[in-house]
């Protein structure tokens, strides 16, 4: 799941849970946009749907979330709480024993159940969406609350890697070869002042620094995103040797989809 899918899922549940059903449905439909098969986006424009009094196109969209994600009870409940209040209790009964027998636990579907006989309180039943929980377990908190600013952090330190790559073709390698020229004609005072030239600490505690944030930052998306953590075993050993500005930006590009 992008950085983008998870943040608009997560402003789609926000709304839906305050009772914002159009804005939350424009979120609902962006998410989709960008990841048709995306289980809570689905099963949120299901439930803004219904709550916007689209019955029948909320039907279709619950069959839809249903599809997307076949072992979840908290789909069929919600399934089930929409055909209730339209009248269609033997679906509805069907959908929340479903429920049941994905969570033999789910209080929601066990109470609607009870309530099916009395007809008079189809109305006054409380949609209990419970969708809270699913964004919850969406990866590392502080990542999804920074959206897209993630993955520009992350751009931002390949820029670094490129600029630091650029400064020692540039400044260390010349004196390099002064230096090994210098030793070759015995110069050794001239040798020891250009590799003392090479070296600035600041610079040095800045490159470790650096080195250090390039491999957290990959670890940390791939644990949010769950993804695979074999693009480490190159990306660690590049990132010491200074070539981080090639992993990072082809990690971005083709290991985040």
């Amino acid at each position: 799941m992008s950085s983008q899918l998870e943040v608009l899922v997560s402003e789609c549940t926000d709304l839906v849970n305050s009772g914002q059903f159009a804005e939350a449905l424009t979120k609902a439909d962006a998410a989709l946009a960008i990841e048709p098969s995306s289980p809570g986006a689905a099963l949120a424009r299901a439930v803004c749907l219904s709550q916007l009094g689209n019955s029948s196109e909320a039907s279709v969209a619950f069959d839809v979330a249903i599809g997307l994600a076949p072992g979840d009870a908290k789909a069929r409940f919600n399934a089930a709480v929409h055909e209730y209040n339209l009248g269609n209790v033997d679906l509805a009964r069907s959908l929340a024993n479903q429920a049941i027998d994905l969570d033999a636990n789910h209080e929601g579907a066990k109470g609607l159940l009870q309530r099916m006989p009395s007809q008079t309180q189809q109305a006054a039943y409380p949609r209990d969406f419970e969708m809270s929980d699913q964004v919850q377990n969406a990866g590392l908190p502080f990542i999804t609350k920074m959206g897209k600013g993630w993955v520009t952090l992350g751009w931002v330190l390949t820029l670094v890697s490129v600029a630091s790559f650029v400064n020692m073709l540039l400044t260390v390698l010349p004196k390099l070869s002064e230096v090994m020229a210098a030793a070759q004609a015995g110069d050794q005072a001239k040798s020891a002042a250009l590799q003392a030239s090479m070296t600035n600490p600041a610079l040095q505690v800045f490159g470790y620094l650096h080195l250090a944030a390039v491999v957290v930052w990959m670890i940390l998306d791939l644990i949010h995103r769950k993804g695979n953590m074999l693009w480490l075993i190159a990306h660690i050993p590049c990132s010491c040797c200074g070539g981080s500005f090639l992993t990072l930006p082809i990690y971005i590009l083709f290991g985040r989809k």
